[in-house]
């Protein structure tokens, strides 16, 4: 980045201390620039409740935000009448069974057309023009040099667009998540072509774009000729620092760790479970702690499969603990959906996992980027043969009944940390203060 400090204008809906744990990167980025002497303001969506120390975050600005879902209520009650949605014989129900206009509208998917007209660009729109308004009273005795956002939501790139045109300055997007056909986003048929052009729009007025995947460089190099730098969400050393000569979490069993949610039929840990059966009398020796589970569908699967004894669910617990068991560790597992929609998502915690400097198991798809990391760069294991994964274990259990503990191993040399994949951001942020005006004009094209 240029060597004098910058004024930032950060735009993102979620920003710690109150935001889900795929949106760690922006805290990090932020802290990333103050440590190198920029002066950073933030702007992020501040949730229905909750309370922020202004004086802990001075340069952390919420904007309050309620979910406009009693608007959605109050449509689907006059759409659906609450007796004609009751299936046939239920209490209050019409013994013909739901309404044929209900059934109609129903099928029509109406009540996901007004929601997501209601909720048009997504369900935080209600901070676009607060936001804007916040960041404008600020320009008299502080205007930015650059605006960079981070979405989703993508209601924040609508933020930083406006803002980037009424201060005439750049604007940079980072894109977590596509919002131009993003597969995971599910929008109405009759509202998606709507919803794409303004996208494009939207994007078209950016000087610049970051993205976490490749699959997303490419997806998005398909709409502009402006630059896009992949940046991965990379980790961080200093998390888990103290943590270096941590005792193991069972010093008897191999102990393999899940943190984060478990989908039967997407993230399905069935492969493992076989293999540790098929391990017969050593089963016992292997102790699986999933830290969440969804509707206990991992309960439910190790009791069906008689592996009672070796699996465990436990709650969700602070990252700051999650990272400690990761490290006490033997296996971390890592479970992906098999389907290509699945091959451009790199899960944050795979950088995480990689930090943490225990071996990987990765189950699921065996294409796609996160598999590639893992396998190209000798992380652990990517399969779903219960056979290899029997023999990555019994190698394990015979290491730790040797030294105690699995050896820690290289973390694929410094590329995946977080300062190496921010360097990145810092070089656009320089090339794009260092364009010419017309050139950071650009075009968006149409997809063809």
């Amino acid at each position: 980045m240029a060597q004098t400090p910058l004024r930032i204008l950060f735009v993102s809906g979620f920003v710690p201390p109150h935001s889900p744990m795929g949106a760690v990167r922006t805290g990090k980025l932020e802290a990333w620039w103050r440590a190198n002497g920029h002066d950073v303001r933030t702007i992020a969506v501040s949730p229905p409740g909750a309370m922020v120390d202004q004086k802990a975050h001075p340069s952390l600005h919420y904007v309050p935000y309620e979910e406009p879902g009693r608007w959605i209520t109050r449509i689907k009650a006059a759409l659906i009448p609450a007796g004609a949605a009751k299936p046939a014989g239920a209490p209050g129900a019409a013994a013909s069974g739901p309404a044929p206009d209900a059934t109609r509208i129903r099928r029509l998917g109406l009540t996901d057309l007004y929601r997501q007209v209601m909720q048009f660009p997504d369900r935080h729109r209600v901070w676009i023009g607060a936001a804007v308004k916040l960041a404008l009273s600020w320009r008299n005795e502080w205007k930015p040099d650059i605006v960079y956002s981070s979405g989703p939501p993508h209601s924040g790139q609508v933020i930083a667009a406006r803002l980037s045109a009424r201060l005439g300055v750049p604007w940079i997007a980072e894109m977590r998540d596509l919002w131009i056909d993003d597969p995971y986003l599910d929008r109405h048929p009759v509202l998606k072509p709507f919803h794409d052009w303004y996208a494009r729009m939207i994007s078209a007025r950016a000087s610049g774009f970051v993205v976490v995947t490749e699959e997303a460089r490419a997806g998005l190099a398909k709409f502009t000729r402006k630059p896009i730098v992949l940046s991965y969400n990379g980790y961080d050393p200093s998390d888990f620092a103290g943590l270096e000569t941590v005792a193991p979490l069972d010093p008897q069993r191999l102990t393999i760790i899940h943190a984060g949610t478990i989908y039967l039929g997407r993230r399905d840990p069935t492969p493992l479970f076989q293999a540790i059966t098929a391990l017969g009398p050593d089963a016992g020796k292997v102790r699986c702690l999933f830290y969440s589970d969804t509707h206990g569908a991992v309960a439910a699967l190790a009791k069906r499969m008689g592996l009672d004894a070796s699996v465990e669910v436990l709650p969700a617990v602070p990252r700051a603990e999650i990272l400690k068991v990761e490290r006490q560790a033997d296996i971390l597992l890592e479970c992906r959906w098999i389907d290509p929609a699945g091959d451009g998502v790199i899960p944050g915690k795979l950088f995480e996992y990689i930090g943490a400097r225990r071996p990987i198991l990765s189950l699921g798809s065996l294409t796609g980027e996160a598999a590639i990391i893992v396998r190209d760069n000798r992380l652990g294991l990517v399969s779903n043969d219960p056979a290899e994964i029997k023999t990555m274990l019994a190698e394990c259990l015979a290491v730790k009944a040797r030294l105690g503990r699995l050896p820690d191993q290289a973390q694929g040399d410094d590329k995946f940390q977080r300062e190496t994949q921010f360097r990145k951001i810092d070089n656009l942020v320089r090339d794009v203060l260092r364009a010419p005006a017309e050139t950071q004009a650009g075009i968006l094209q149409r997809q063809h």
